[in-house]
């Protein structure tokens, strides 16, 4: 049944998106997702948007965010890391575009989100 072999599917990208790694390199790729679950890249695409109700990159950006966010709490990170550090080891090549993304997801700049994120902690 088509139903199983999608929730199938989709189990697997999600234990791969949420294993992070592979997912954060620039040239992550719903090709190369597809193979490291073993499953044809239409298929994936199709279990994805079918049953989560988003697409591949809409999937992977926020699970890139999600990560940046943590960067961004992590006062040592901060401390230790810029902008474009942080962007890249969440998978963009470019400070903009992932601020970009970054506000659309999250309604605040990447800037915004680690002051306040410094805030609640001293709080």
């Amino acid at each position: 049944n088509s139903d199983s072999k999608g929730l199938e599917i989709l189990s697997k990208v999600r234990s791969v998106m949420e294993n992070g790694g592979p997912i954060f390199r620039s040239d992550f790729s719903v090709d190369l997702l597809a193979d490291m679950i073993g499953e044809k890249p239409k298929g994936v695409s199709l279990a994805i948007n079918s049953l989560s109700g988003k697409n591949f990159n809409t999937m992977l950006t926020e699970y890139r965010i999600r990560e940046a966010c943590r960067l961004l709490s992590d006062a040592e990170k901060m401390n230790s890391m810029s902008m474009e550090g942080i962007a890249e080891c969440v998978g963009y090549k470019s400070r903009t575009y992932f601020s970009r993304v970054f506000k659309e997801v999250t309604g605040l700049t990447p800037s915004q989100f680690a002051r306040q994120a410094r805030e609640s902690a001293a709080n």
